[in-house]
């Protein structure tokens, strides 16, 4: 559902050397979270996500960016499905 977003996400806590579990701890949350999160699962909710960009480094206006291109991909697939 985030393909783009948290591909974008897990490059970053890629180049920044941190593992899922070192990001957990921060966040607060579980490793299982943070892998599922990156297998397009599921989303970080908002106030953990401002932490993890933070944490990992990643451009916040890209995110912006490739969450309105995630979300517009979702709308257009399921307004093709109802017509």
């Amino acid at each position: 559902m985030y393909e783009l977003t948290n591909t974008y996400l897990k490059k970053c806590r890629l180049r920044k050397g941190l593992s899922q579990v070192q990001c957990a701890k921060v966040l607060g949350c579980s490793s299982q979270f943070i892998a599922n999160t990156e297998r397009y699962v599921s989303l970080l909710p908002l106030d953990k996500l401002k932490v993890y960009i933070k944490l990992i480094g990643a451009d916040r206006n890209k995110v912006i960016e490739l969450l309105l291109s995630d979300k517009e991909k979702e709308y257009r697939s399921l307004l093709w499905r109802i017509t």
